[in-house]
């Protein structure tokens, strides 16, 4: 008999390929947009500002990528925090619990 895989099971903490969405292009182009308008904006010889354009992009674009693993990371935090909070309320009950029966 095959026994159905649990939560520490190692295909379950495989990560899933990273999906490049419609979302993300829109998000990416349009902070690379601003970052282009930005350095527009600056006062400096056309060479600096494609240099600062770009390095504004490169960072950009990091960001937008890193956006969907930072989120699985912090949610996958917050779940594990309420886990810690539930288990916390069990045990203070508990221990109500037996000192109530202590007491009799």
């Amino acid at each position: 008999m095959v026994e159905p895989a649990g939560p520490n099971d190692a295909a379950s903490k495989k990560k899933e390929p990273f999906q490049f969405s419609l979302r993300s292009m829109l998000l990416l182009t349009v902070l690379c947009s601003i970052a282009a308008a930005l350095t527009g904006s600056l006062d400096a010889p056309t060479p600096f500002r494609l240099v600062i354009a770009l390095y504004l992009m490169l960072m950009v674009t990091y960001i937008v990528l890193r956006l969907p693993y930072t989120c699985r990371g912090l949610a996958r935090v917050s779940a594990r925090w309420s886990e810690l909070r539930q288990k916390r309320k069990e045990l203070e009950s508990m221990m109500a619990e037996r000192r109530r029966h202590m007491k009799k």
